[in-house]
């Protein structure tokens, strides 16, 4: 910090869109005092300086105050930036090994290309590791090495290192089995003045899980000094010790996305997070037809894949145009089908108690209406029970979490929560028992005094006009089922929003019709009253 501490800007440089923020030390805490956001391929510091002159001009007494009418070209940056992701080559002993490697890689925001000894002869092989856009290996085997990998290690050990030769620039990780032959790398006879890049070997020790080593390896290859997705978990881990809460963050980005689980402190214990960076789960990430494909899966308007991939190479080629209308529609729709992958691609990482509150960030949201948002998160990431959802309006999350400061860092997020967290509404998801047929379920709502009364149905969503900041709760009775002869009460609490209170009687598990005109219309019945302006 320099001496104007009283003021920061924070900065959010993504794929598509720059987010910039002030924010200022106002009657003894961090307030947000202005946020905007431009095109990617705009100037920073002229983004801030905009915010600083609406700023002095909306409250000119809070902006000499803070010494900023003048400008902010001396104010300290908080900045967090994402980039592409970056291609791994990964090359196995086998396709069993190929297939976990690969895995572990797309979840530390790698693209892959891969390949086995059964997949492609050595030139092809070689062909792959020189291309321009490969820009790391990992070499991967079980230790000890299974029978179908035995014959190959050396043979991908010498392939690897015959492409060294040629490509100097290319890191290589050694996991597993492999590591045991790093000193192959060493007999090269490389250049050293113009520093080759590093042989990295993660064997496998007692007491530590080889995957999540590798993983975080692959992670810092990938942004050493962590990018915006990764820095989230700092932020998010502060978030939660904020609230007290535990705090899921989703990030849908144009190339990429990411979820991060933060749990608070437990008495003594630190507070635990986890991260999951997907370079397949973005509004226009990978492969067109694919993305398409996943589209479709989740449209209740469009069935012409190929008009949607003309949509979608569009959106990468241009983000901002047509951002409303149809083209907001567009986005929820590639939001709701990318983070459908991220959440098959990270599993494991529901494994943990439910978060009670979902943060959401990146552009797919930013333009739907706050009740299409809602659905769009309880039609995915289903659980049941009650979570509050919100947004990182103004991207401060990222940038927050940059702070290098430990206690800098918390007082900020513990200050800033309630200016950054724009709440969208709660989701109330009924239990996995109600289905068809059943008898409805009844669910007092009571808020200030006033209950209302709801008799959900098996596969309808009822939604109660909550507003932000009120608190309700909610008394669900379930009928009598199965072998359960009498009813059962659950009390739970929820927090209003721009959409509301959703609640869910479509069962945890989602069940849609497989795919074509039957499964549209089932979206459609849900979703498309939320979208009568468009």
């Amino acid at each position: 910090m320099t001496s104007r501490g009283s003021v920061l800007a924070t900065v959010d440089a993504g794929a598509a869109t720059t987010a910039a923020a002030i924010i200022g030390r106002v009657d003894g805490r961090w307030r947000l005092l202005a946020a905007g956001a431009a095109p990617a391929d705009g100037s920073e510091s002229a983004l801030i300086e905009r915010l600083a002159a609406e700023l002095a001009e909306t409250d000119a007494s809070l902006a000499a105050s803070l010494r900023i009418t003048d400008g902010v070209s001396d104010v300290p940056v908080l900045r967090a930036a994402t980039t592409p992701p970056p291609t791994l080559a990964v090359l196995a002993g086998s396709p069993r090994a190929l297939q976990v490697a690969e895995r572990l890689a797309a979840g530390a925001g790698w693209r892959t290309i891969g390949s086995h000894p059964e997949a492609g002869d050595p030139r092809e092989v070689t062909g792959l590791l020189l291309r321009p856009e490969v820009s790391a290996v990992l070499l991967a085997a079980d230790d000890p090495p299974g029978a179908d990998e035995r014959a190959s290690i050396d043979d991908l050990v010498a392939l690897v290192a015959a492409a060294r030769l040629r490509r100097q620039d290319l890191p290589v990780v050694l996991a597993g089995a492999m590591a045991a032959r790093e000193r192959r790398f060493d007999r090269l006879g490389l250049d050293d003045e113009n520093a080759p890049a590093p042989v990295i070997a993660v064997p496998v020790t007692r007491g530590t899980d080889l995957r999540a080593r590798v993983r975080a390896v692959l992670a810092h290859l990938r942004a050493p000094d962590g990018d915006g997705r990764s820095v989230l978990a700092e932020a998010a881990s502060a978030l939660a010790a904020a609230l007290d809460r535990r705090v899921e963050v989703i990030d849908i980005g144009l190339d990429a996305g990411s979820r991060t689980f933060a749990a608070p402190p437990l008495g003594d214990e630190d507070g635990q997070v986890a991260t999951w960076i997907s370079a397949g789960s973005g509004l226009a990430s990978g492969d067109v037809v694919e993305s398409a494909e996943r589209f479709l899966g989740w449209s209740s308007r469009w069935a012409d894949r190929h008009q949607i991939g003309d949509r979608l190479h569009d959106l990468r080629l241009a983000p901002w145009a047509d951002a409303g209308g149809v083209g907001a529609r567009i986005r929820l729709v590639a939001a709701a089908a990318a983070l459908d992958e991220l959440v098959a691609e990270s599993g494991g990482l529901d494994a943990g108690p439910p978060p009670d509150v979902i943060v959401i960030r990146g552009g797919g949201f930013a333009l739907a209406p706050p009740a299409a948002v809602a659905l769009t998160i309880a039609d995915v990431v289903r659980r049941p029970g009650a979570v509050q959802v919100v947004v990182d309006h103004a991207r401060l999350l990222a940038p927050l979490g940059t702070e290098a400061d430990d206690a800098r860092r918390a007082e900020l997020i513990r200050d800033l929560a309630d200016d950054l967290l724009l709440p969208v509404g709660s989701l109330l998801i009924l239990d996995p028992a109600h289905r068809a047929g059943a008898p409805p379920v009844h669910v007092d709502v009571a808020s200030d005094g006033v209950v209302l009364p709801l008799d959900v149905h098996a596969g309808t969503i009822e939604i109660v006009d909550l507003p932000p900041g009120a608190e309700a709760i909610a008394t669900i009775e379930l009928p009598p089922s199965g072998l359960r002869r009498t009813s059962r009460r659950t009390v739970v609490r929820v927090s209003g929003g721009l959409a509301g209170l959703l609640v869910d009687g479509r069962g945890v598990t989602l069940r849609l019709p497989a795919h074509g005109e039957e499964r549209r219309t089932v979206l459609g019945t849900w979703h498309d009253g939320l979208w009568s302006a468009s």
